[in-house]
């Protein structure tokens, strides 16, 4: 059972067992999440603020700690912003329901709640240097 843990918009975070969604609004212009499954995601630069409180939302719940488990995060790069496309990226453990080569246009995001406070951290870091958090 999914437990819906924010309504942050346009963004949204669930998390199921050891694993969290994040999950992106239809969009009415381009899709605002690329997933390159097991190599990374990118994020409209304008949505990375909602998102980064969306996933802020499941470190604040009471079962995060738990939740954790005891393997080891795995490694986020620093966000990476595409001016050209307006895209931030992050090389990291990312998954999505395709199995496709390259960065393709998603509906949510999958990640593993070890995973989460370091993909929280650099994106916080991005933040802060552009004056947005």
């Amino acid at each position: 059972m999914i437990k819906q843990l924010s309504a942050a918009e346009p963004w949204a975070a669930a998390r199921t067992g050891h694993m969290v969604t994040i999950a992106a609004p239809a969009p009415p212009g381009p899709w605002p999440l690329l997933v390159w499954p097991g190599r990374g995601l990118g994020i409209l630069d304008t949505h990375l603020p909602a998102f980064y409180e969306a996933i802020a939302t499941v470190m604040k719940q009471p079962t995060y700690p738990h939740a954790l488990g005891s393997r080891a995060a795995s490694a986020w790069s620093a966000v990476r912003l595409d001016a050209e496309e307006g895209f931030a990226y992050l090389s990291g453990p990312a998954r999505s329901g395709r199995t496709a080569i390259g960065y393709r246009p998603a509906r949510a995001v999958t990640v593993a709640v070890a995973d989460v406070r370091q993909l929280r951290i650099r994106i916080a870091a991005y933040l802060g240097e552009s004056g947005r958090l």
